[in-house]
């Protein structure tokens, strides 16, 4: 299932037009900041993170036999949850401080960028 959201965004990503590309490629960095920093402010607003944890569980039966020699084994499921995580607040507005303040400085010069992009490759 994951190879073909895979392979789907890839021909989306050849579907992208240069100056597309470009602007995706200057503002990547920037993306991540903003999700980081939604992240965090996140949990500074609610005192704990979240922490996704994974376990296996079963899921029925399957035949994994052959039609001579049938034989029952047991299938299993990934199951994902949220627990809430102890932070240090201090920390955690620290970051978020150290976070905006790197964005700030970085959408200068991703706008500058950008900007370069739209004059190199024009709508067409």
């Amino acid at each position: 299932m994951r190879l073909w959201i895979g392979v789907g965004l890839l021909a989306l990503a050849g579907c992208a037009t240069p100056q597309e590309q470009c602007i995706s490629n200057a503002s990547r960095e920037l993306n991540v900041l903003e999700r980081l920093i939604a992240q965090t402010e996140a949990n500074v607003e609610r005192g704990y993170a979240l922490k996704t944890v994974e376990r296996i569980v079963p899921d029925g039966y399957r035949n994994c036999g052959t039609k001579e020699k049938p034989v029952r084994c047991a299938k299993t499921k990934v199951e994902r949850k949220q627990v809430p995580v102890a932070i240090d607040l201090n920390a955690e507005q620290s970051k978020l401080n150290s976070l905006i303040a790197r964005r700030n400085a970085d959408a200068k010069t991703v706008a500058s960028t950008i900007a370069q992009c739209r004059a190199v490759y024009p709508d067409e």
